[in-house]
């Protein structure tokens, strides 16, 4: 239910939502930065809008991410 964008780069990984539009990509960041669940922001990427996840944090838990994205369905 996700394409990856381009190949991941450094810690960036860039994938879209088939079928979303720009306001429908900021509400899902938006509840789930308020929710304290992920900090996954639209950006746009060749004129696009996609979603942008930059992993800085080493204790990052891979299952809490999966989750997160799970909520794309």
């Amino acid at each position: 239910h996700l394409n990856l964008v381009c190949e991941p780069e450094l810690s960036v990984l860039l994938f879209e939502r088939p079928g979303w539009d720009e306001d429908a990509y900021a509400g899902w960041s938006s509840a789930l930065a308020k929710q304290g669940l992920i900090l996954c922001v639209p950006t746009r990427w060749h004129g696009r809008t996609v979603l942008r996840l930059a992993f800085v944090n080493p204790d990052t838990q891979s299952a809490c991410v999966i989750d997160a994205l799970a909520t794309l369905r």
